[in-house]
Order: structure tokens, then C-alpha cells, then sequence
């Protein structure tokens, strides 16, 4: 059973521009940058553009790290999505899928 945990992304806004923002961000981060941080700030800056939203960059950042560094459940063997080398797969979904074999 999972315990449970606060998201590190709960203090963040909500909303279906700033949810578009995070998607996109995650979807176009390379998850096997050298630093982390600093791609996915790159993104964030980039997605801005197209997604609008009153966000504290560095804030979201740290989260998504953390988010980027959480285990992606049993089914993943333990794995992360920063600890994932699934190049050319760019949305979380799928490389869940692919991990766990039902991606088609």
C-alpha cells in the first residue's frame, strides 16, 4: 500500500493553463540533461510563452525535480523518470507505458 505523501507541487497553482504548462514542460525536458534543474528552468521559460501562468519559476523547478526523481511505482522496478533512457519518448505516459510493457 501507498503511504501518503505530499505532492511537491501542492503549494503551486492550479488550473488547466498552469496543468498545460507543466505537461509541456515535462514533455520537452530531457530527463538526461546534466543538470536538471537548469533544463527543465529552460523549459519553463520556453513554455511560458505558450502557457501563460502566474508561477514562481524557481519554485516550480524545485518541484519538478523532485517530481522528475519520484519513483514511478513498483510496476517500474523503482524507477524514476530522470532515472528512465527512453530517448524519443518525450511524454510521461508513455514511458510508464513502456515500462511496464503495455505500450503498444
Amino acid at each position: 500500500m501507498w503511504d501518503a505523501v505530499v505532492s511537491p507541487m501542492a503549494h503551486l497553482p492550479v488550473g488547466a493553463t498552469f496543468g498545460s504548462l507543466v505537461h509541456a514542460v515535462l514533455e520537452h525536458a530531457d530527463p538526461e540533461a546534466p543538470d536538471l534543474r537548469a533544463e527543465l528552468l529552460a523549459q519553463i521559460h520556453q513554455q511560458l510563452v505558450r502557457w501563460p501562468a502566474a508561477v514562481d519559476v524557481d519554485e516550480l523547478a524545485d518541484a519538478l525535480v523532485l517530481v522528475c526523481d519520484s519513483s514511478l511505482g513498483p510496476l517500474a522496478g523503482g524507477l524514476s523518470r530522470a532515472r528512465t533512457r527512453f530517448k524519443g519518448i518525450r511524454t510521461p505516459f508513455r514511458v510508464i507505458m513502456q515500462l511496464v510493457g503495455t505500450h503498444r
